[in-house]
């Protein structure tokens, strides 16, 4: 919208849409959104697991470690460092399974 020129002030001052995209990318974390993920890197044939951003692990890796920065009305992640520390020991435990 920003390149075409069609963003208001309301795109971006009004609750109500704030919230909603706030929800999306939660949901799009959560175990519904890491399933379309993965059915849609399947689709487009790119692999699911992997460190790269073109797989669908590491799509959803990037999107959980930065959902903290993407949020709009604010955040209940108390912090950061905690959740990447969480992450990174779960992706080692995942490389250990392969």
């Amino acid at each position: 919208m920003k390149a075409a020129g069609t963003l208001t002030e309301w795109h971006t001052t009004c609750p109500e849409l704030l919230i909603a995209q706030d929800a999306d990318r939660l949901d799009a974390i959560g175990g519904v959104g890491i399933m379309r993920c993965c059915a849609f890197s399947g689709a487009m044939g790119r692999t699911l697991l992997g460190k790269d951003k073109n797989t669908a692990e590491g799509h959803c890796y990037d999107k959980l470690v930065h959902v903290k920065d993407r949020m709009k009305v604010g955040t209940t992640l108390d912090d950061e460092a905690d959740i990447r520390r969480r992450l990174g020991n779960d992706r080692q435990r995942n490389d250990i399974r392969r």
